[in-house]
């Protein structure tokens, strides 16, 4: 074929006519290339599928603005078989109008061969509208968080043809002695002809990537040694298996153990420097960086090759690599399952995480396990001498853990001594495992890693729990960092302890059956001396409350919790570890069942204005002291809940009327101080407006009454925007949602927040609604104080509420018998 010069294919009409991007919204171009010697040179004609042939040609995908100056990693893909109907697309080449696939019949099938039908595959290209390279490589950023311009993705058509029943094998579907490094020189070189690059990168890494039968052609580039510049493999489904004959339990797979031959000679190589006592640190950490790596994707059609690789690849490393190397060395080799079909794998599909771009996945990590360039020609000693090598950072952690209450609980650690051994983990990978301490050297860039310190120890040794810590390093020197690993409240011997402690008998705290309070499953279950205080609450319940109260009071509740076995924060004894005490509809984000403290400043100015707005009067109490004032002049405010002060109230009943009487009063409150901060307001506040202030704007208020000389007014406006949130929840409701936060709790909105979002996002629901500070239906705690529970509203001393909690104190005394 004479060589062409022109960027297109011959014979191509559509995508492969011209250089151009996906579309408008897409600033990677994709070229096609014609007249390449380096690859296949067989026309591969494939009439059922597209009027392209395959001889020389290739896909480049390249982003404009890539600098030639740096380092610059060109990934290699080669696509698996095209020449069957199973096959969608037949390589690149473009589609013909009615390409005969197992695809397109199925669609023609679904729609009943309607006149007019459209075959879906119709000139479409598969690198853009399934494996979606162009799209991935796009999306992938450097670690600025902006799209690295420093990648490009070489494709070059092969013939993809399968073996025949009864026929020889089919030639490699790429060309006669492939070679990644010289299709690669070749196709720079093309682009800088043809003025797409301004000169060929001086240094380039390449990663050579399969799918499926593509992996063929990578075994046999191994084998043959065309490695120079590999920095990586990325395989997805691409190390083809069949059982053994004579054992139908294993799998022969050439390519696999291909694979696994070249890992093991560059480990084996590493593995050598690594134990030199010659060597500096230096020179053994810049030979790491040098070992190329290999990323794997599968799904379930290709378990039989790669369930088990990421156990090889593992055994090859601690086989080779000596023990203080192993998890940098480890992390090079990563081998995935997705949830894909096997055409998908590449591309993707609309499932969250790893399968939804399994190429993105891989380039993302490529710091990870691609060899940079530099480093291989260290590696290689170039001609004119050595590359300065990179110099390592060096990290030293070490870690304790925290004991909480250690004149109780210090006798668990003198009988059963704690095991501090941990993982040292950075991005899922654990880069080293010590006692105490660990010294391991990490690479300059970037400047900061973040290391969790993740213990060993499983129950009932696991006293304490991970913890992160942010490390910056610099090279050439030595960080330390210190990493405390917070207690861990759920361990069974420090609960068990407390209660030795509490004089509680354990196997009687141990006694927790199933319960049910108000038709409601109690969570965690509750202590089984317990069970006549639960036959009480419900009896009462269900005797005293009417059908419409015990259907408002069921649905009212949206959690309640018994048995939880830990200590306190503060490793102290909680009756909820065996099983004494309930907790009911707490939400510490909108502070509503919440126990509350006065010592905690929040608290304190949201239980200020709770004491305010209850002891204003009611519209009764006004008019009972305005008929008062007749008989006895100047008497005072008549009002019940006059000086009403939450921190010394324990009476059930005016609680729970309090926190009713805030939700009911605080509109108008909150109108008549908008009245005062801005009189001149063009539209007059009321009840309903300055509910949908924001926090700004009543600061913005208060600033208005600061300016007008209303101390008074500012300060209160000020207090509230403070705690506004908080408010609202209580006023306008806050919905509980099916949809949990970053700790895996259920999501809470305010009412109105959860109405605007359900417009977006029909798979929102709510599970139940908390209104008011005391988000309890008034039947559910008059059931439980009749029934012998007491709410935690009575402490002895006047510094904290605890609203949702309820003891069975009467159970809790016989623990101890």
């Amino acid at each position: 074929m004479p060589l062409q010069r022109d960027v297109g294919w011959p014979k191509a009409t559509g995508w492969n006519k011209t250089a151009r991007t996906i579309d408008s919204k897409h600033s990677m171009v994709r070229i096609p290339l014609a007249g390449l010697a380096k690859q296949n040179q067989d026309p591969s004609p494939n009439k059922e599928k597209t009027d392209e042939e395959a001889a020389g040609e290739a896909i480049v995908w390249l982003r404009p603005d890539l600098d030639v100056s740096k380092e610059v990693l060109v990934l290699v893909h080669l696509h698996g078989l095209t020449d069957r109907s199973a096959d969608p697309f037949a390589g690149y080449r473009e589609n013909n109008a009615d390409p005969k696939t197992e695809e397109s019949a199925e669609a023609r099938k679904v729609a009943k061969e309607k006149k007019g039908f459209v075959n879906p595959l119709a000139h479409k290209v598969r690198d853009v509208e399934r494996d979606r390279i162009g799209q991935q490589v796009e999306a992938v950023e450097d670690e600025s968080k902006v799209a690295d311009r420093q990648l490009i993705a070489v494709l070059p058509q092969g013939t993809g043809k399968s073996q025949k029943k009864g026929e020889p094998p089919q030639k490699p579907g790429f060309g006669k002695n492939f070679d990644a490094n010289a299709t690669v020189d070749e196709v720079l070189d093309r682009l800088v002809q043809e003025k797409l690059l301004k000169g060929a990168p001086k240094q380039t890494s390449i990663v050579l990537s399969a799918h499926s039968a593509g992996g063929s052609t990578v075994a046999k580039t191994l084998e043959a040694g065309h490695t120079d510049r590999i920095g990586g493999l990325i395989l997805f489904d691409a190390l083809y298996g069949k059982a053994n004959e004579k054992d139908p339990t294993k799998t022969d797979s050439p390519q696999r153990d291909q694979v696994i031959s070249w890992v093991e000679a560059n480990c084996h190589s590493l593995g050598r420097v690594l134990r030199d006592s010659t060597k500096t640190a230096q020179e053994k950490d810049t030979a790491v960086y040098a070992l190329p790596g290999v990323r794997g994707y599968w799904e379930s059609g290709y378990a039989n090759t790669y369930r088990d690789l990421q156990a090889r690849l593992n055994a090859v490393v601690t086989k080779e690599i000596p023990a203080d190397f192993r998890a940098a060395v480890n992390a090079k080799f990563v081998i995935t399952q997705v949830k894909t079909t096997h055409d998908q794998i590449i591309g993707g599909n609309a499932t969250p995480g790893v399968s939804s771009g399994p190429m993105q996945d891989a380039l993302h990590s490529r710091k990870d396990f691609v060899a940079p360039a530099v480093a291989r020609q260290i590696q290689r000693k170039t001609p004119g001498g050595p590359t300065p090598a990179k110099t390592a950072a060096t990290v030293k952690l070490t870690w304790k853990g925290e004991l909480k209450n250690a004149a109780q609980l210090q006798p668990v650690l003198d009988r059963h001594p704690e095991d501090l051994t941990a993982d040292i983990v950075e991005k899922g990978h654990t880069v080293e495992t010590a006692d105490t301490t660990a010294t391991f050297d990490v690479p300059p860039t970037p400047a900061s890693h973040t290391y969790t310190v993740a213990p060993k120890a499983a129950a009932p040794d696991d006293y304490y729990l991970p913890h992160s810590r942010k490390v910056a390093v610099e090279a050439g020197k030595t960080t330390e960092a210190e990493v405390t690993l917070p207690y861990n409240r759920s361990n069974v011997r420090f609960t068990e302890r407390t209660w030795k402690v509490a004089g509680i008998d354990v196997a009687k705290g141990n006694n927790v059956k199933a319960a049910t309070l108000f038709g409601r499953s109690v969570g965690g279950g509750l202590n089984a001396l317990t069970s006549p205080r639960v036959a009480a609450a419900n009896a009462w319940f269900t005797g005293n409350a009417s059908p419409a109260e015990q259907a408002a009071a069921t649905g009212s509740i949206v959690s309640i919790t018994g048995q939880v076995k830990r200590t306190q924060s503060r490793g102290t004894y909680s009756n909820h570890s065996t099983g004494v005490a309930i907790d009911i509809n707490p939400r510490e984000d909108s502070m509503q069942n919440w126990h509350v403290k006065k010592d905690d400043k929040h608290h304190a100015k949201a239980m200020k204005l709770f004491n305010t707005v209850v002891s204003q009067p009611s519209l009764l109490d006004t008019i009972a002291t305005a008929l008062a004032q007749i008989v006895v002049p100047g008497v005072g405010n008549l009002s019940a809940f006059r000086n009403f002060d939450v921190w010394t109230e324990r009476d059930r009943d005016r609680l729970l009327a309090a926190s009713h009487r805030f939700t009911t009063f605080f509109p108008d409150y909150l109108a008549k101080l908008a009245t005062q901060a801005d009189p001149a307001a063009t539209v007059a506040p009321t009840a309903s407006t300055v509910m949908a202030l924001s926090a700004t704007e009543l600061k913005a208020l208060a600033a208005r009454a600061r300016a007008g000389r209303k101390a008074d007014v500012s300060a209160t406006l000020t207090d509230i925007a403070d705690v506004w949130y908080e408010v609202r929840a209580w006023v306008g409701g806050f919905v509980i949602t099916n949809k949990n936060d970053s700790n895996g709790e259920a999501k809470g909105m305010l009412r109105g927040d959860f109405d605007n979002a359900k417009t977006t996002d029909p798979t929102l629901r709510s599970k139940g609604e908390l209104t008011g500070m005391i988000s309890l239906h008034p039947a559910v705690v008059k059931a439980l104080t009749e029934g012998g529970w007491s709410w935690m509203v009575d402490y002895p001393h006047d510094n904290e509420k605890d609203f949702m909690h309820f003891e069975d104190r009467t159970a809790e005394t016989d623990l101890k018998t």
